[in-house]
């Protein structure tokens, strides 16, 4: 196992794009700009994102995009898993985007964690109902989840600006306030908030009517943190994300992992 460097990415893309069944854009994206070469790890044919993130104060590694031929992905990510726990990683996280990678992360040790809540209210209109629109920055964004939830997965300020840039290509919008901020996406009648953090519920309320009388739409679609006060005992939960603890584990219930790439086959995060 070795870290890729600069030669590697075409070669890499190629492999990564057939693999993923995605086109040459996203795979040039996502292993020139959002990982970068010096956080790829590669052997044979397997390679996957190895991107520092931290929860809190704790340093730890995200995995992205696991590839390897059929029957090696969990030699593989044990490897590196041992790659990253030499350089201090504490611990790593994944987003399982189909039952089979939930499948081998668990049998790799990996938990369950950073599970959400969707949630369905109706909007009301309230044209006294302000917010700024598109304002938001990535700095500002990083300020703002260091603000609601101090214990979020974070990634690196460059690939959380790819991130972004490509959730804005996919249609998203950012609404803000000063006591609540959301990230939604347009669908029909429904604005569906990908995340929404907010002083308290009335500050939310007010948020969404805020998009509402910018843009329309009669309901909004939630994807809450399991155990964000928003909507306390309301929506279904659903499970996110896994993590292995690569030293002495610690509690993650209230951490939160969101807007770390996860789009899966239809384009939908």
């Amino acid at each position: 196992m070795r870290v890729a460097e600069k030669n590697d990415l075409p070669a890499l893309c190629g492999l990564w794009q057939k693999a993923r069944g995605c086109d040459a854009a996203f795979a040039r994206m996502v292993l020139e700009r959002f990982a970068a070469p010096g956080r790829i790890l590669i052997e044979d044919e397997s390679l996957v994102c190895a991107l520092p993130v931290t929860i809190g104060q704790r340093q730890g590694v995200y995995f992205y995009g696991l590839t390897a031929p059929a029957g090696g992905e969990a030699a593989f990510l044990q490897k590196a898993e041992e790659w990253v726990k030499a350089d201090g990683a504490l611990f790593a996280v994944a987003r399982p985007m189909a039952g089979d990678e939930w499948a081998l992360f668990a049998a790799a040790g990996y938990e369950k964690a950073f599970g959400t809540r969707r949630v369905r209210r109706p909007i009301r209109s309230n044209l006294w109902a302000q917010a700024d629109m598109d304002t938001v920055t990535v700095r500002n964004l990083e300020q703002l989840r260091a603000k609601y939830v101090p214990d979020a997965v974070r990634l690196p300020l460059a690939s959380m600006v790819e991130v972004l840039t490509d959730l804005y290509s996919r249609g998203l919008t950012i609404v803000s306030t000063d006591e609540a901020y959301g990230l939604y996406f347009k669908e029909g009648e429904t604005l569906r908030f990908i995340e929404l953090f907010a002083a308290g519920d009335r500050a939310a309320e007010r948020l969404w009517q805020a998009a509402r009388e910018k843009v329309g739409g009669q309901q909004a679609e939630l994807l809450l943190g399991a155990e964000q006060p928003l909507c306390l005992g309301e929506g279904s939960r659903e499970e996110y994300g896994c993590i292995k603890f690569l030293a002495h584990p610690f509690d993650v219930t209230e951490s939160y992992m969101r807007l770390v790439l996860d789009v899966n086959k239809q384009g939908r995060v």
